[in-house]
């Protein structure tokens, strides 16, 4: 997760937001608007014990949890 992050990993996000651009392009929501996810921690909604981001668009979106 994120707290987990090393200082060499830091390094790789840039290139993470780079293939996500590249990603809402291709599938049509870069300009409808969408939404980047990354829950941390068990408070924060995380299940899966890895860095990993949740890339959700095409439609309306409510600000709700």
């Amino acid at each position: 997760n994120l707290n987990a992050l090393e200082e060499v990993d830091y390094a790789m996000l840039p290139e993470i937001y780079r293939v996500i651009a590249k990603l809402t392009a291709t599938l049509g929501i870069r300009d409808t608007g969408y939404r980047v996810i990354t829950n941390t921690g068990t408070q924060g909604g995380q299940t899966v014990s890895h860095l990993h981001f949740h890339l959700i668009g095409g439609r309306a979106l409510p600000w709700s949890f």
